[in-house]
């Protein structure tokens, strides 16, 4: 029982932790690198920390949910609704912006 306990403490030890930040997009960069799309938008009340030095966000064309969070932020952006975004602490997709996870958009909890 012990062992599985401790099994489950470093599998969970070793998870990326994720942030959330919520607002209005105020701009976008549809961009491509090294056979990747990379979607960039930053927030109205954007907060530079960590890797995301320039307090934006960005995805890539290898996450599977490229395409719906594409659609997303080009609709949020010229419909002016808020969304949230679900972050992680990491900074592969842009050097210098956090990778997103998944966002939400208008009034629903995510």
């Amino acid at each position: 029982m012990k062992k599985r306990i401790a099994t489950l403490i470093a599998l969970t030890s070793f998870s990326v932790n994720a942030s959330v930040q919520s607002g209005v997009i105020s701009g976008y960069i549809p961009y491509s690198h090294e056979q990747k799309e990379i979607i960039i938008f930053q927030l109205n009340n954007n907060v530079a920390q960590g890797c995301k030095t320039t307090g934006r966000f960005a995805m890539d064309s290898t996450s599977p949910r490229y395409q719906a969070t594409l659609s997303s932020v080009l609709a949020a952006y010229h419909s002016k609704s808020p969304i949230r975004v679900n972050y992680l602490d990491t900074c592969n997709a842009w050097g210098n912006s956090a990778d997103v996870d998944y966002i939400c958009v208008g009034d629903v909890a995510c």
